[in-house]
C-alpha cells in the first residue's frame, strides 16, 4: 500500500524518490520526486518526497556504492524489527550468499535525521559490526540497499524469507 519507499541515484549527487503516500503497486513516474543528496531543508522537492528522505539521501551520502534502497515493513522483518534482533543468516544458503549480514537499528522516530544517522552508521559498519546491505528498523521494519533496485529488492525478499522461516520453524519447536 502506501508504506515504505524506494530510491535510486541517478547521478553521483541526485537521487529518484517516491513522493508520499503513494501506492507502491500502483507507481507511475509522476510518483517519483528528484532530489540532490545537499537539497535545502525546505525546498518543494523535499516536502513531496518520501517522509523518510532523510535516511535515504544519508545512505547515498555515507555509501557512494549505493544505487537503489528499499525500505518496507514485510511482516517476517518487522517481527524481528520488534524484537530488536537480526535473522541468522547462517541459517539458509541463499540468504549466506545474497545477503550476507543484517544488522540492528536501534530506534528512532520515522523520518528523522536520528534514523538517517542510525542507518549511516549500519549501512556503514560503525562500532566493529560489520557494514550491511540490509538492516533491520528496530520497531519499524527493514531496508536493503544494492547496486540496482532489481539488487536491494532481491536482498530484501531474500531477508523477509529468512525471516518468515525462522519465525515458523520457531513455532515448530
Amino acid at each position: 500500500a502506501t508504506e515504505g519507499n524506494l530510491s535510486a541515484r541517478l547521478t553521483p549527487e541526485r537521487i529518484l524518490i517516491t513522493r508520499r503516500g503513494r501506492r507502491k503497486g500502483e507507481l507511475t513516474t509522476r510518483d517519483f520526486v528528484e532530489l540532490a543528496l545537499r537539497e535545502p531543508a525546505d525546498s518543494q522537492a523535499r516536502a513531496a518526497a518520501s517522509t523518510e528522505h532523510r535516511m535515504h539521501l544519508a545512505a547515498y551520502a555515507a555509501r557512494p556504492d549505493i544505487e537503489a534502497l528499499v525500505h518496507a515493513h514485510p511482516p517476517g522483518l518487522s517481527a524481528f524489527a520488534v524484537r530488536g534482533e537480526a535473522p541468522d543468516v547462517r541459517a539458509l544458503d541463499e540468504a549466506r550468499e545474497v545477503v550476507r549480514a543484517i544488522g540492528v537499528v536501534p530506534y528512532a522516530a520515522s523520518g528523522s535525521d536520528a534514523l538517517a544517522k542510525a542507518v549511516t552508521a549500519g549501512l556503514a559498519g560503525a562500532g566493529g559490526a560489520p557494514a550491511c546491505e540490509v538492516l533491520v528498523l528496530r520497531n519499524h521494519g527493514a531496508l536493503a540497499v544494492g547496486g540496482s533496485v532489481e539488487e536491494a529488492l532481491a536482498r530484501l525478499e531474500v531477508a523477509e524469507h529468512l525471516a518468515i522461516t525462522l519465525l515458523l520453524a520457531e513455532r515448530g519447536r
